[in-house]
C-alpha cells in the first residue's frame, strides 16, 4: 500500500502542478478558456456488434488556449476523473490539439487529439500468469492514451465579462500497454459541458 500512496501523491503532485502552469497562462494576452463537463465511458467499440456496457461516471477540467491568427486551433491540458467498480478508479492527464471551424453562425465544429496518460487503481490484486504459475500483480497500473475526439459547440452565451459555450462530445480513445493482449483497448465516452473564456470586446 506505500506503494501505491507513494505513486498516487507523485502523479497528483504532477498533474496539480501542470495545471496550475497552465491557468497562469490566463494573465496572457491570448486568449484562453476553461473546460469544465462531466459523462460516461466504457470499454467500448462504436460498432453494431458491440454493447455500450459498464458504464463509467466521469468528470473533466481543463484550460486551453486559443492559436493562429483565425483562432481556429487551439493547445490544451485536461485533467480528468472516472470511476469504475471493476476496472478501477482512473485519473488522467490530456495533452490537446484542437482545429475548431465553424459551422455556420452559431454551431462550431472541433476536432481534437493528443498524448495522454492514465493511472488506474483496481479494486483487488489481479491475478498473472508467469513461470507456469499465477501471480498477484500489481493493484495499480498506469497507460498511455490517445483520443480521438469530435465535439459541437454553441456559440456563445455571453454574461457581462464571460463568454460560454455549452457542448457535446464523443470520445474515441485507445489505451496502450494496458495488457499484451488487446492493444490498444478501445475507449467510449460521451461528454457534456461549458467552455468559458473572458468576453474581449
Amino acid at each position: 500500500y506505500k506503494k501505491i500512496i507513494k505513486y498516487y501523491c507523485v502523479y497528483l503532485t504532477k498533474s496539480t502542478f501542470i495545471v496550475l502552469c497552465l491557468f497562469s497562462l490566463l494573465k496572457a494576452k491570448a486568449q484562453n478558456y476553461i473546460e469544465l463537463s462531466a459523462g460516461i465511458a466504457s470499454y467500448h467499440i462504436p460498432a453494431s456488434r458491440f454493447t455500450f456496457s459498464g458504464i463509467q461516471p466521469l468528470l473533466l477540467s481543463g484550460i486551453h488556449r486559443y492559436t493562429g491568427p483565425s483562432q481556429r486551433l487551439s493547445l490544451g491540458m485536461q485533467l480528468s476523473f472516472n470511476k469504475s467498480k471493476y476496472q478501477g478508479n482512473g485519473i488522467q492527464i490530456q495533452g490537446l490539439i484542437s482545429f475548431m471551424p465553424d459551422l455556420g453562425k452559431h454551431i462550431q465544429l472541433s476536432l481534437s487529439t493528443g498524448p495522454g496518460f492514465q493511472f488506474s487503481f483496481y479494486p483487488s490484486r489481479p491475478q498473472t500468469w508467469k513461470d507456469d504459475k499465477w501471480k498477484e500483480g500489481k493493484r495499480f497500473k498506469g497507460v498511455i492514451t490517445l483520443p480521438l475526439q469530435l465535439s459541437l459547440a454553441y456559440k456563445s452565451i455571453q454574461t457581462g465579462h464571460l463568454v460560454a459555450r455549452p457542448y457535446i462530445a464523443y470520445r474515441l480513445q485507445g489505451h496502450f500497454r494496458y495488457t499484451p493482449d488487446l492493444t490498444p483497448l478501445p475507449k467510449s465516452m460521451i461528454l457534456v459541458g461549458f467552455t468559458f473564456n473572458k468576453n474581449q470586446f
